[in-house]
């Protein structure tokens, strides 16, 4: 056998597992748990990354057996993966319910062979009853290189998504990561509509004349609007009689407050900071006031490498206004059995927090529960639990704390909402898309909360500046 063909098949009959929810692997510990499902002679190669664990053997029968029945490792059990993926998934959005399944196997057919039977449709649970959200999934074999992120059904236009990198990233047009996982520093920026710049917009474009000469619509002459053209303060004053003071006080006092508003929003634009891992990762942020400061692994007990993070993209500490910490899940993993640990971590981290952001306020939100139903994610969960209450208590009994209970989202009746969590992530702490979107919501409702002092002038405003109705103003008229 040439040597290019040895190189084929060890990649062929190479699999490998992630090890990172383990706390990491030793050879001895592989080599004795695959001793239990496979003849040691046929292991050909073990290596043990950053991140998997990587076995080559040298007989197919053993590869499918490792496939089939995976493997027991320190009391939990590993799923093995295919090195060199020969299927491709493929997930496709916008179609119409009514098209039929045979429809789609057929377009499909030109990028790839569809597996037999593998077409299967999305559903939503709600209540008990399941219903189709139209989304369609299906299998390729030999799939084309590249699949294009839009397509056209007959008269129907489709968004198709695909693994193996088949499918360029929406932002960034890499086909080395999904669109939500894209760095938001690749993301395209807006462009001006007139001179198609991205330095700048539309209304700041210099080629744009139509706002420096926009005229008056009640004298038809340029230098300034129809609110305070000289003609429309006569024609109030004879309108509204001795009204027409008390009228353009209110709305001077509107102004004062819309342009109070425009110079809050002339500082700058870092006010907010999400403190997260893996899962805030997920959230796609197009709000520019808000900094996601989240690193994968990071745990309550070590949040240096997010704040770290947080400096960086902050060019002023003190602007910050709100911060949301959204932690908790790798603790729960590193200490199942000890949620008191995790509780003192959370106290001390919370003071950590509050001294670094002086000026924020600062919400601490639930640890979401895993999805699952083994023996291990039922113990997780239990501590997740206990956790989950000491959070409650701590932002009770701390004025200066707001609690953000996400757990509530993703639970209902104590069970984790399967349709919000990453099918393919066998820990099942992972969120999807959807996941992702209802945790971004939960942190934009504490970020665009109005302090009670802001209400309170708010509506003083509003009940000093009141125009009296026209009946009003036609009697006093009439009087006069």
């Amino acid at each position: 056998m040439s040597k290019v063909n040895r190189q084929v098949l060890s990649r062929e009959l190479s699999l490998h597992f992630g090890h990172r929810y383990l706390g990491g692997v030793k050879y001895e510990v592989v080599l004795e748990s695959l001793e239990n499902e496979i003849d040691l002679e046929d292991i050909k190669s073990i290596q043990i990354t950053e991140k998997d664990c990587v076995i080559t053997v040298s007989e197919q029968s053993a590869k499918d057996k490792l496939l089939r029945v995976g493997l027991n490792i320190k009391d939990k059990f590993v799923k093995f993966f295919s090195v060199e993926k020969e299927i491709t998934n493929v997930t496709i959005k916008d179609a119409p319910y009514e098209m039929s399944d045979s429809v789609i196997c057929s377009f499909m057919t030109k990028y790839g062979e569809v597996v037999p039977g593998s077409i299967r449709h999305g559903q939503v649970t709600f209540k008990n009853i399941t219903i189709d959200n139209g989304t369609r999934y299906v299998q390729l074999l030999n799939c084309a290189p590249s699949l294009p992120n839009n397509a056209t059904f007959g008269s129907f236009p489709v968004r198709i998504f695909a693994d193996n990198g088949r499918t360029p990233c929406v932002y960034c047009g890499f086909s080395t990561h999904p669109s939500y996982k894209c760095d938001r520093k690749h993301m395209r920026q807006k462009a001006c509509y007139i001179c198609q710049e991205e330095t700048h917009l539309k209304k700041d474009c210099p080629q744009n004349t139509k706002y420096s000469e926009r005229l008056c619509y009640e004298c038809n002459e340029p230098g300034h609007i129809r609110r305070n053209c000289p003609n429309t303060q006569e024609n109030e004053l004879v309108m509204y009689g001795e009204y027409a003071s008390e009228i353009r006080e209110g709305r001077e006092a509107d102004e004062a407050e819309r342009n109070e508003v425009l110079l809050d929003n002339a500082k700058p634009l870092e006010k907010c900071v999400i403190l997260g891992a893996s899962n805030c990762k997920r959230c796609i942020i197009e709000d520019d006031s808000v900094v996601n400061a989240s690193v994968s692994r990071t745990t309550i007990a070590d949040v240096t490498e997010n704040i770290a993070l947080a400096h960086s993209k902050i060019s002023d500490i003190s602007n910050v206004e709100k911060v949301v910490v959204c932690l908790g899940t790798n603790d729960v993993t590193r200490n199942k059995s000890k949620p008191d640990k995790i509780n003192v971590n959370i106290t001390k981290t919370a003071e950590i927090i509050k001294k670094t952001f002086e000026n924020a306020e600062i919400a601490l939100c639930t640890i979401i529960s895993r999805r699952g139903k083994s023996v291990h994610v039922q113990e997780l969960n239990t501590t997740t639990s206990t956790v989950n209450e000491f959070i409650k208590t701590v932002c009770e009994e701390d004025e200066e704390l707001k609690l953000i209970d996400l757990n509530a989202v993703f639970t209902k009746e104590g069970i984790a909402n399967q349709t919000l969590y990453d099918q393919h992530d066998s820990s099942g702490v992972h969120v999807n898309e959807l996941g992702a979107k209802l945790m971004l919501e939960n942190f934009n409702k504490f970020f665009s909360k109005m302090d009670q002092n802001e209400r309170k002038r708010s509506r003083a405003i509003s009940s000093t500046t009141s125009t009296p109705s026209p009946n009003v103003r036609k009697e006093k008229k009439c009087r006069v």
